[in-house]
C-alpha cells in the first residue's frame, strides 16, 4: 500500500482462481468508495476469473471505473485499486489518479536524486575525519593546470596506534586534520591514506621558493601537540613536494619525494626529474620479478667458499653463500637480491633453498660446512 499526502491510496491484489474473489471484495468494500479506479490485469479478458471478478465488482462498487489491462502472465491476475480521497467527478477520476500519481513519482526522483547526491559525496570523503579523500584530490588535480601539490605524513601514527590503541590512533588523525584545516585556513586539507594529508598550493612554485615555503611550514607545523584526555602526543610530520612544471602524473612524483625524506629521515624532500626515482622503482619491480622467478624455478644456489686452515693449507670446511641464476644465466650477488627477497616475503624460500641444496651436497661426504641464517 503507497500513500501521498494521504490523497491517493494504492491497494494491490492477486488472484489465480475465482475463488478468491468473495474474500477479495470484502477487502475493497473497507476502501474509500467514493473516488475509485480499478484496474484488472491479466493474460485473457474472457477467462471465469476475470469476467467474474468484473461483474461482482460492478455490483460491489458501482461508482467505480474499471479498466482491462493486459500482462504476459498466464497464471495470474492483479487486481490494483486507486482510492482517490478528494472531491472529483467521476468522469475525472482517471485524470486526478494520474495527476496523483505523476506528483508521488516526482517526489520520488527528487528523493532518489538527493540520496544519490549523498551517496556521490560519500565516495568523496573521508569518514572518519570528514574531509575529502584522495578521489577528491585527484578529481580537483584535473581541473587544475598551475598548482602544487603538498604531503604531509605524520611520522610517528603507527607507534602511536600500537600504543595507545587505535581509538587514540583515529582520535590523534581527527585532531590533526583539524589542526591542518586550522592552521590553513585558505587550503582545502585532504586526507589521502591512513598517516597522509595533503593540499594544493594556487600555483606551482620554482624549486628555491617551494624550498623556502616547506622550511617555513614545517617549522610551524612539526611536533603538533594533540592532548588526549590527560595524555599529551606530540606529532612529527614529514613533507614532500615536487618542483616541476610538468604537472603529469604528480602525485605520484610527490609520493616518491615523500618515501624518499623518509628513507633518509629529513624533514621535507622536493622531486625534481633528473633525481629519476622511478628509474629506481623500476628497476626494483623488474628485480622483484627476477626474485619470485628463480625462487619458483628452483634457481637459488649456493657457491660454496672454502675456509683453508693457515698451518696445514687444507681445507677445514665450506660456507655455503646464496647465488641468484637469472633467465640469462647471469649470477646475481645476495646483496642484491636478498633485500629484495625479505621486502616481498620470500627470504624463508630463498633460505629453505640454499639450506636443502648444502645439505644434497654434503650428503655423502664428511666435510664440514656451514650456512649464514638471518634472525628472520
Amino acid at each position: 500500500m503507497k500513500k501521498d499526502d494521504d490523497i491517493l491510496e494504492i491497494t494491490s491484489f492477486v488472484l489465480s482462481s475465482s475463488t478468491e474473489v468473495p474474500e477479495t471484495l470484502e477487502k475493497i468494500e473497507a476502501l474509500n468508495k467514493k473516488n475509485l479506479l480499478i484496474h484488472i490485469v491479466s493474460f485473457l479478458h474472457n477467462t471465469v476469473l476475470v469476467q467474474n471478478l468484473k461483474k461482482s465488482l460492478l455490483k460491489s462498487v458501482p461508482q467505480a471505473q474499471i479498466v482491462l489491462l493486459n500482462h504476459e502472465d498466464k497464471s495470474k491476475t492483479i487486481l490494483t485499486i486507486f482510492s482517490l480521497d478528494k472531491e472529483t467527478n467521476d468522469s475525472d477520476i482517471a485524470h486526478e489518479v494520474l495527476s496523483a500519481l505523476h506528483l508521488e513519482n516526482k517526489s520520488k526522483k527528487i528523493s532518489l536524486e538527493e540520496y544519490r547526491i549523498k551517496l556521490f559525496n560519500r565516495y568523496f570523503t573521508d569518514h572518519l575525519t570528514n574531509l575529502p579523500n584522495i578521489f577528491q584530490l585527484r578529481k580537483d588535480l584535473q581541473e587544475n593546470e598551475d598548482f602544487g601539490l603538498i604531503l604531509i605524513n605524520i611520522d610517528n601514527f603507527h607507534t602511536i596506534n600500537n600504543f595507545y590503541g587505535f581509538l587514540v590512533g583515529d582520535y590523534v588523525l581527527e585532531e590533526v586534520g583539524r589542526i591542518l584545516k586550522n592552521f590553513l585556513p585558505s587550503h582545502e586539507i585532504y586526507r589521502t591514506s591512513g598517516n597522509e594529508f595533503a593540499f594544493v598550493l594556487d600555483k606551482n612554485l620554482g624549486f628555491y621558493d617551494l624550498k623556502k615555503y616547506l622550511i617555513e611550514l614545517y617549522n610551524s607545523i612539526n611536533h603538533i601537540l594533540v592532548q588526549y584526555q590527560d595524555i599529551k602526543i606530540y606529532i612529527d610530520i614529514t613533507l614532500a613536494s615536487s618542483a616541476n612544471r610538468d604537472s603529469n602524473q604528480v602525485f605520484s612524483k610527490v609520493s616518491m619525494a615523500l618515501k624518499h625524506a623518509k628513507n633518509m629521515r629529513l624533514p621535507f624532500w622536493i622531486y625534481e626529474d633528473r633525481m629519476k626515482f622511478e628509474n629506481d622503482y623500476e628497476r626494483n619491480l623488474e628485480l622483484s620479478g627476477t626474485v619470485r622467478s628463480a625462487v619458483e624455478d628452483s634457481r637459488i644456489i649456493p657457491y660454496y667458499q672454502a675456509i683453508i686452515d693457515n698451518e696445514s693449507s687444507k681445507t677445514k670446511k665450506y660456507e655455503c653463500l646464496a647465488r641468484l641464476i637469472d633467465k640469462n644465466q647471469k649470477i646475481l650477488s645476495p646483496v642484491l637480491f636478498i633485500p629484495v627477497a625479505k621486502k616481498i616475503k620470500v627470504y624463508s624460500q630463498v633460505t629453505k633453498l640454499i639450506i636443502e641444496k648444502s645439505f644434497s651436497t654434503f650428503e655423502n661426504n664428511n666435510l664440514e660446512f656451514s650456512i649464514n641464517l638471518s634472525i628472520e
